[in-house]
């Protein structure tokens, strides 16, 4: 098969050209990076002139468009209306190039995320009847960022006019892998370097997902003809905050810290800029539709995950 990966140099992107490319299958990245160095045939794009990415599309079987993904960082809330179109900008041109497509590509994944869930402590969000989030009781306001991004490029997405193209919306949750940058290394400096107690009660949820089955995820849903719409790549069954960050604390010896209340986590994140939504927020997601089409998860265990990942970090130096 022949893919083409917009925003294929990010971490999701390279992830996707590796079990690609594994398989035998011809992988192109759009990159922004003249200097490319990754995995993948590289074009350099600019979004706003799709006269020189768009003949990249023409014909394809698979297309990804990972240009768009969370946003971990704090912002003011004046900030975030052009930080939603900033952030969804080359999904815009997408859509409004795709339809000049004589043979557009036969599947558009586009990322999402499970951040476009409410914060939740109550049953699982599946597909089918999970609650959008913004402004929800419990929540606050900087978190409606990681909301509003994925709910703008889904529907997007979705009002494009073509004839025979499946789409599929990757509602993933944390994608742990020992990059850095990635949230694995994100999640960890804050829990167990920055603070070292518990989030608030710290029964807020955390969904999660391997990097090896977001990768098997993505080729299974690739490779069933049926699979259409959102989907959720979580792991099954989430786990509070006190116990996910007392896993990783408990590898790496750190002695349990002071709880720390919302309203000290809320004044330290515009400090250290980053959205408290990353240790606050309860995301209690559940991976309703891969079930139904039988996909199975080879890592389901958070304390053998973290230990892996912990290893190989330590290998990486």
């Amino acid at each position: 098969m022949r893919a083409v990966i917009a925003g294929g140099s990010g971490l999701l992107g390279q992830l996707v050209a590796a079990a690609l490319l594994e398989r035998g299958d011809e992988v192109t990245i759009l990159t922004r990076r003249k200097a490319w160095r990754g995995l993948g045939r590289a074009v350099i794009w600019n979004p706003a002139e799709p006269d020189g990415w768009l003949p990249e599309l023409e014909g394809a079987d698979l297309f990804f468009d990972f240009a768009s993904g969370r946003i971990p960082r704090f912002h003011e809330p004046a900030e975030r209306a052009g930080l939603i179109a900033e952030r969804v900008a080359a999904t815009t041109a997408i859509c409004a190039a795709m339809p000049r497509l004589s043979k557009p590509p036969r599947l558009w994944f586009y990322g999402s995320s499970a951040d476009i869930y409410a914060h939740n402590l109550g049953l699982p969000d599946g597909e089918t009847l999970g609650l959008f989030g913004g402004g929800e009781p419990g929540s606050s306001p900087s978190w409606d960022l990681g909301v509003d991004v994925p709910y703008v490029a889904e529907r997007m997405v979705n009002e494009v006019q073509l004839e025979g193209v499946r789409r599929i919306a990757l509602r993933t949750a944390f994608v742990m892998q020992p990059a850095q940058g990635g949230y694995y290394a994100l999640l960890r400096r804050i829990g167990c370097e920055l603070y070292r107690g518990d989030f608030g009660d710290g029964s807020a949820q955390v969904s999660w997902i391997s990097a090896r089955d977001f990768e098997r995820a993505v080729l299974f849903l690739a490779d069933h003809a049926e699979a259409s719409g959102p989907f959720n790549l979580v792991s099954p069954g989430s786990l509070a905050s006190a116990d996910f960050f007392g896993v990783m604390r408990s590898l790496d010896g750190v002695k349990p810290g002071y709880t720390l209340k919302p309203w000290m986590l809320e004044l330290a994140a515009r400090w250290k800029r980053y959205d408290t939504g990353l240790v606050l927020k309860s995301r209690k997601v559940a991976a309703e539709r891969l079930g139904e089409l039988g996909f199975t998860f080879r890592d389901r265990e958070w304390s053998l995950v973290a230990a892996a990942l912990r290893d190989a970090s330590a290998a990486r130096g």
